[in-house]
Order: C-alpha cells, then structure tokens, then sequence
C-alpha cells in the first residue's frame, strides 16, 4: 500500500516555533509565509509572523500580522497582548490600551498584562487609570517587582499641565 507523500515537504508550525526559540528569527519567517501561500488564513501562522516582525521592529507588518490572526480567532489572548507591545512600540497607546483590554476581558488576573496597561496610562497622562492598573496588578501578586515598580512610577510623576 503507497504512502501518499507529498514531492514537497509541508511547512510545519511546530518547526517554526522551534525556529523561533532556536534564534533562527528569519527561517522561522521563512515557514510562516510559506504556511500562508497554502493557507492565507492559518491562525498560527499569523501569530507567530506578527511576533516575530514586531522583535525584529517591523512594526507596521507586525500590527497587520496580529491584527490579521485576530480577525480570524478573536478568542485567543495572545495575539492581543503581543499586539498591545507593537502598538506600545509605535506610540499608539490608545490602539494598545484597547488591545490589552481586550487581552484581559479574557485573561483579568493577568500581572503581566495589567502592569503593561499601567505602563500604558502612564505614557498617556492618566496616572490615576495607571495607579488603579498597578494595585490591581501588585494585588494579585505581592512579590512581583514589576508590578511594585509601575505602582511606584505611577506615583511619583507629576501631571503634565
């Protein structure tokens, strides 16, 4: 009985994760567009292109990657944090507080996430928004230093007039 094997190997997911762990930034590149000439609407794909452009600062690429995976899953949260960090990059606060937002209507314990959208506040003037994100975030875990340090920051900066 004859094994149907395709003349050419499929590009795997799996190994463009490895890829990506490995440092291998571009062959990982590399699988997710291929991936996606087969299947120009695999979630994975997507997720994992628009992270690793947003690493390597390809920014506008990255946002439209991630905002791609979303449109076809909006159920899974890590394409809106690692979206939330792009836009954060690119001085699109706004973008990335809805982005987070949306990350936490999923994921609400998240120190990570509610330390990111404190930070996010903080560069946009709304300390108070910000010192509410950090005790939130310092709350759930007491022992976090990232968390303490953004409550800090949130604190200590002065308003702009």
């Amino acid at each position: 009985m004859p094994l149907n094997v395709p003349a050419t190997p499929v590009p795997s997911l799996d190994r463009a994760f490895d890829l990506h762990e490995a440092g291998n930034l571009e062959g990982a590149i590399e699988l997710c567009e291929a991936i996606l000439q087969l299947d120009e609407g695999h979630y994975g794909a997507l997720y994992l292109l628009g992270s690793i452009l947003g690493e390597k600062r390809k920014l506008d690429k990255a946002v439209a990657a991630l905002e791609r995976a979303i449109a076809i899953d909006p159920s899974r949260p890590i394409a809106y944090f690692n979206l939330a960090n792009v836009l954060r990059w690119m001085d699109r606060h706004e973008a990335a507080l809805a982005a987070i937002d949306a990350y936490l209507a999923k994921k609400p314990n998240n120190v990570e996430a509610l330390v990111l959208r404190a930070d996010s506040y903080i560069k946009m003037d709304r300390l108070d928004e910000a010192l509410r994100s950090a005790e939130r975030a310092v709350a759930l875990a007491p022992m976090d230093a990232d968390a303490h340090n953004i409550r800090g920051a949130a604190l200590l900066i002065e308003p702009s007039p």
